[in-house]
C-alpha cells in the first residue's frame, strides 16, 4: 500500500509542478457582442430594393416571398397572387 501513495503523491505533485510551469489557465472572459447591441446593430440598410430581397428570397426558400411574411405589392416577382 505504501507504493501506490508514494506513486499516487509524486502523480500529484509532478502534476501541481507542471501547472506551476504552465501557469494558471487565462482568466475567462465574455467575448463582445458581434451585433445586436445599441452602438452595434447587426445590419444596415439593405442595398436591395423591396422587388429584388423578395426575389432573392424566393429563389433562396424555394417559396414565395409573401408566403414568407415579406409584404411587397402584388405581382412582384418571387411572389404569389
Amino acid at each position: 500500500m505504501g507504493r501506490i501513495h508514494t506513486a499516487a503523491g509524486l502523480a500529484i505533485a509532478a502534476s501541481a509542478a507542471m501547472y506551476g510551469l504552465i501557469g494558471a489557465a487565462p482568466a475567462a472572459h465574455a467575448d463582445p457582442p458581434i451585433c445586436g447591441s445599441p452602438d452595434r446593430p447587426c445590419a444596415g440598410p439593405s442595398p436591395l430594393t423591396t422587388e429584388q430581397q423578395c426575389a432573392l428570397t424566393a429563389y433562396r426558400m424555394m417559396m414565395p416571398c409573401n408566403w414568407l411574411g415579406q409584404q411587397v405589392p402584388q405581382g412582384t416577382p418571387g411572389s404569389w397572387g
